[in-house]
């Protein structure tokens, strides 16, 4: 039965898609990387992965950048890791720091 139901509503979202109507989404859980609405293992995984996509000059998904600092490092890998072990309970409480644009090295 659940079936059948599930592809009724396949069905029935690719027929207003194609009329041009679009149903709004599930509210996007912040840190669920993979869009299973939960933040897991898998979540933490993919934001591991995102960072060494980031370091190799590949493309990086905007959802792994679980502070909102507007980049993808090490403090999102280790706040998603946080959440999975069960220190932390949210991220909305978490405040957005600047990301560090400028190094400078004077020579001696």
């Amino acid at each position: 039965m659940n079936s059948i139901k599930k592809k009724a509503a396949a069905v029935l979202s690719a027929a207003l898609c194609s009329l041009g109507i679009i149903l709004p989404s599930a509210a996007a859980v912040r840190g669920d990387l993979n869009g299973d609405s939960k933040v897991n293992g898998y979540d933490a995984i993919l934001c591991r992965r995102a960072l060494v996509n980031m370091f190799s000059g590949g493309s990086v998904d905007p959802k792994s950048d679980i502070d909102g600092n507007g980049m993808v490092n090490v403090n999102d890998v280790v706040l998603i890791t946080q959440y999975v072990l069960g220190r932390i309970t949210e991220f909305s409480a978490l405040p957005v720091t600047e990301p560090d644009t400028e190094i400078c090295i004077e020579n001696v």
